[in-house]
């Protein structure tokens, strides 16, 4: 007597399904085995940059899990000044942390007003393997500044911003 092919794969099926819940054993023990957990991450280096040819760009050094990286412009820009560090913790491809910028520039209505803007914020950047990172920030704690023919303080919470730019190891 033969039986059908669908009915032939449905017992084998059901006793091997049968057999791995039993757990398989063999010398009086069993085994389990364990699905992977790898965590992407990034490939060691001590050095990567964030940031386009123009731009803001940020330099980055790598030192176990933590990250430290400078913030400046690059090319022409209407700030006189940027300056800023990314504080954090790499964990898989993901780094967590804090950002502080400072910015000085000129009124565009009035030259002689100057305005220096300070931001404190939480960040987090979402490294891709395909050289795109994903950066979230804010909200920002912002202390501007004016001086000159203009004077005056302020203080606010700044709005939850991101973007996204090329990333990739430097020398």
């Amino acid at each position: 007597m033969t039986r059908p092919i669908a009915t032939i794969r449905a017992s084998v099926i059901s006793g091997l399904t049968a057999t791995v819940a039993a757990g398989i054993t063999g010398c009086g023990a069993t085994t389990t085995v364990a699905a992977s957990t790898t965590t992407p991450s990034l490939p060691p280096m001590a050095h990567f940059r964030i940031g386009y040819p123009q731009g803001p760009v940020q330099d980055c050094t790598v030192d176990g899990a933590s990250v430290t990286c400078t913030l400046s412009v690059a090319g022409p820009s209407s700030v006189e000044t940027y300056t800023g560090t990314v504080t954090g913790t790499l964990t898989g491809l993901t780094l967590t942390g804090t950002k502080i910028t400072h910015q000085r520039f000129r009124d565009e209505a009035d030259n002689s007003c100057i305005l220096e803007i300070e931001k404190s914020e939480p960040v987090e950047y979402v490294f891709g393997l395909d050289g795109t990172v994903t950066m979230h920030g804010g909200p920002a704690d912002v202390r501007t500044t004016r001086s000159g023919s203009c004077s005056g303080t302020e203080t606010g919470t700044d709005f939850r911003w991101e973007d996204s730019a090329p990333w990739s190891a430097a020398g």
